[in-house]
Formats: C-alpha cells, structure tokens, sequence
C-alpha cells in the first residue's frame, strides 16, 4: 500500500513539473499550494488519523521523501501565515527578475540544503522539521548576492516598510536568526536551518549566473545625476519598465549594445537586468 507521505512526494513533484514547464507565477502558486497543503492537513489532524509530523522530515529517518514533503508543511496558522507573507515580499521580486523558474529551482535546492543541514547538526537528537522558511531564507541569499540594492517591501519584526534596500532588510532578518541561534533560544524554531537556507541561497546564486562575468550598473555612475537615474529604476517592480529603463540609461554610456533575456551586453560587458 502507498503511503501518504508518498503520495504527498508525487503531488508536490507534479507541481514543480508544471511550474518548471509553464515558467510563470511560482510564488503566487506556491503560496496558494501551502495553504491548499495546509488545509488538508487540519482536516487530517482533525480525524486524528495523521498528526502533521508525519510528513516532517526527522532526524530518525534522514533518507526519506519528507526530505522534499517537509518544505510544504507546517504546524500551525501563525507559521503558515508568517512564512507566505515573507515568501510573497521575497518571492514576487526576486521571480519578476530571475523568472519563475530559476526562483523555483533555488526555493528547492535551498529549502533542502537547510533541511539537510539542520538533521546533520541535530543528527544524534530526534528532532522533527517542517516549514518553508529555511527555502524562503534562500531566496534571501539569492536576492542580496543578485540585487543587493533594490528596494523591496518588507516587515521588520512588527513594522512594515514599503520600501527597503535588499541588503539591510536582509541583514537584520538573518542578524536575528544568528543571535537566536548563538543564544540557543529555545522557542521551537530552527533558526540554524534559515542561516543555513540563507548562505546556500547566496553561494547558489553566484554559481549559477556566473557571477564573477558581470559588472554592476553602479559601474555607469558618472555623477550625482547618474546616481538619482539608478535609485529609481532599481524602486521599480514591473520587469519590462525595468528592462526598458536600463537600456535607455545603458544607451548614453555604451557605444554597442546587445540585448539578451537576463542580461545586457555593453561593450562587451554583461549587466544583469
């Protein structure tokens, strides 16, 4: 008989499949699939059948499909609710300029290096882990190593800034996370797992767009009036505007342009849009 944990592995791959083939709106579907997941699952508890740490992946059985299941589960509403918020501030984005596919590709590979990493440390404790925030923590890493000076909106504890320079959002969310964890505070949370989804996301990203070949578009900046052209293009969300927007600045400093779906070529320089 196939287990439910099985068939949760087989539903989830599916999804991914069809977000990969269809390339388009991965945080949106993700954020609706884990509240979809986390339905079903009050409906399970409820019959008292299968309690939610079924699908979490535990240091007691590190080779198993939870491995992948545990990112898509979570434990209660506050956790659920805390965790799509951040993934939509971080997710929307970070996808509008990367595409839904690598987005896609980083959420997992991120989500299970934190998961991974996590059991390895509490290896000989029998610990359980579910939740998206270790992933959610890679994306971080991926924007700051991509786009470290974009402005996004984001919550800081309990304030809410429309507007916020990647790099010291993402600095204070992961400084708290590191005093957490060197304080060992003790408040069911597995903060060495989003330090560790954090630091994945930011090695991953720079492997996979070969990062040491492009040039930032602070390069460009001549004076003052360069500066102010930049800070606002980089306040803008819509990814065509924002394309647009660069080649217009790029065209008064390149003699030759070329343009390529995630970048641009400048004399011979790549800038990633």
């Amino acid at each position: 008989m196939i287990s439910l944990n099985f068939v949760l592995f087989l539903i989830i791959l599916l999804f991914l499949l069809y977000i990969y083939i269809k390339n388009k709106m991965f945080t949106l579907f993700t954020s609706l699939f884990l509240i979809l997941i986390f339905v079903c699952e009050l409906l399970l508890s409820y019959s008292g059948l299968y309690p939610v740490y079924i699908f979490g992946y535990s240091s007691l059985n590190p080779i198993s499909v939870n491995l992948l299941n545990s990112i898509f589960i979570h434990e209660s509403f506050i956790h659920i609710i805390s965790n799509v918020i951040v993934f939509l501030l971080i997710g929307i984005p970070l996808e509008q300029r990367i595409n839904a596919r690598r987005t896609m590709i980083f959420f997992v590979l991120t989500g299970i290096t934190a998961n991974v990493i996590f059991i390895l440390y509490n290896y000989n404790t029998p610990v359980i882990l579910v939740g998206a925030s270790g992933a959610i923590f890679g994306l971080m890493g991926v924007f700051l190593r991509l786009y470290p000076d974009d402005e996004i909106p984001m919550f800081l504890g309990f304030i809410f800034l429309p507007r916020v320079k990647v790099k010291y959002a993402v600095f204070v969310l992961v400084l708290f996370e590191i005093i957490f964890e060197f304080l060992n505070v003790n408040d069911g949370v597995a903060h060495l797992a989003h330090i560790a989804g954090f630091f994945a996301g930011y090695l991953l990203a720079g492997l996979n767009f070969n990062y040491r070949n492009f040039v930032k578009l602070d390069t460009f900046i001549k004076n003052e009036e360069d500066k102010k052209e930049l800070d606002e293009i980089r306040k803008i969300n819509d990814p065509l505007v924002r394309k647009y927007m660069i080649e217009n600045f790029l065209s008064k400093k390149c003699k030759n342009i070329e343009i390529k779906e995630n970048y641009i070529l400048c004399d011979g320089k790549k800038i990633r849009l």
